[in-house]
């Protein structure tokens, strides 16, 4: 009996220690896998970081040779089209060239913790140096096919939406809208060139980038802002939104920098996000030479080199706002550009005299609307402190 006892004892130590091995033998081998997936992670780490830093160099190396990556001017496009080169040829007496990406449009674009971002415009068409952001950048833009949009324009919302209860009553909210009309106008100008001139292909990009489109990008940006919408002009900002500075409490004995906050605290009370102020530069000017009472920048002075803001918001400044004016909120919650033909360029040696005077038009032309959808996400007006109470 006892001997029987003394085996099975031995029999369950035997089977205990080979668990005991096979438990070992796995973490051995759970331990070497583990160490042999590490290893292969960080040989794939080293790779993928040697590959970005090949791509970088090649970046670098690329642009300091002064050799273009990827973007290529309206201009360039213009003179290595087949059209260009068919008219210096004598095949043909005229061409039309329409541009990929709508020079006068946003394309790609953000704003963000108070710098602005200037708008990708793709890999075929690209902004000369000193064109600049412009407040069309920052709006959304939509395609048509028509030349009459028909939008709804909201005057007032009550937003009841709640919680409630199982089988308990909905609340009901309110929206008031009224249909507008918005009309696609056509923004265009032309030149005169000789043969010889036009002939100089590098001469022609750089009018047709620095003169024709840059000339349509600042003709819609100060329509959008000044529009009187009597066509064929564009209602624009300054005419489409009412003033709340009356509204958001700005008073005799603030600021500039109060009125600001103000406004844009206005807007936020009403579940819109603000987040650009549109200035002309005497207006900005005149707040970044605000000091405090130790003389120092209230804005952050000369060595400053962050875009501008201020309270969070994304500072345009722009010619075209006309000095003492201002304009504040989200344009992307309030306005939209309805694009119905991007920028077109179009050359012709058979216009008026052209033919007898060795002569060349070009002409640049655009054509689009804009709505204000919501006037409430903005508010536009004097730039002023009360004088009385």
């Amino acid at each position: 009996m006892e001997e029987n006892s003394n085996n099975e004892l031995l029999s369950a130590i035997k089977e205990f220690g080979e668990k005991i091995n096979a438990v070992e033998k796995d973490t051995k081998a759970s331990r070497v896998a583990i160490d042999e997936k590490i290893k292969s992670l960080s040989d794939e780490q080293a790779k993928a970081a040697k590959d970005l830093n090949e791509i970088l160099q090649k970046v670098h190396h690329e642009n300091a040779a002064g050799a273009p990556v990827q973007v290529k001017t309206a201009g360039q496009t213009f003179i290595e089209s087949a059209g260009y080169k068919s008219m210096l040829s004598g095949e043909q007496k005229s061409f039309r060239l329409s541009f990929k990406d709508a020079i006068g449009s946003q394309a790609s674009n953000s704003v963000s913790h108070g710098s602005i971002v200037a708008p990708a415009q793709g890999a075929f068409v690209g902004l000369p140096d000193g064109a600049g952001v412009k407040i069309q950048d920052l709006i959304p833009t939509v395609q048509t096919a028509s030349n009459m949009v028909e939008y709804l324009r909201s005057s007032a919302v009550t937003n009841n939406a709640a919680f409630v209860a199982e089988a308990a009553q909905k609340p009901e909210s309110a929206f008031t809208f009224k249909l507008e009309n918005c009309k696609v106008e056509t923004v265009a100008h032309w030149v005169r060139l000789t043969r010889q001139a036009y002939e100089d292909a590098p001469l022609v990009a750089s009018y047709i980038m620095n003169k024709l489109l840059v000339g349509l990008r600042k003709t819609i940006e100060s329509q959008i802002i000044n529009g009187n919408g009597t066509s064929p002009n564009l209602h624009g900002l300054l005419t489409s939104v009412s003033d709340a500075a009356t509204a958001a409490g700005v008073a005799k004995g603030d600021t500039l920098i109060d009125f600001i906050l103000k406004v844009k605290n206005h807007i936020e009370t009403l579940n819109y996000t603000p987040d650009i102020l549109v200035l002309n530069p005497a207006q900005w000017t005149t707040l970044s030479l605000m000091k405090n009472t130790l003389g120092e920048y209230l804005l952050g002075g000369p060595a400053m080199v962050a875009g501008k803001s201020v309270w969070g918001l994304s500072v345009l400044t722009s010619g075209a706002v006309p000095s003492g004016k201002y304009i504040l909120g989200s344009l992307q919650e309030g306005c939209t550009i309805y694009q119905r033909m991007g920028a077109e360029m179009m050359a012709s040696f058979e216009d008026a005299t052209n033919f007898t005077t060795n002569l060349v038009t070009l002409r640049a032309e655009e054509r689009l609307g804009f709505a204000v959808e919501d006037p409430n996400a903005l508010s536009a007006g004097n730039f002023s402190i009360p004088t009385s109470s």
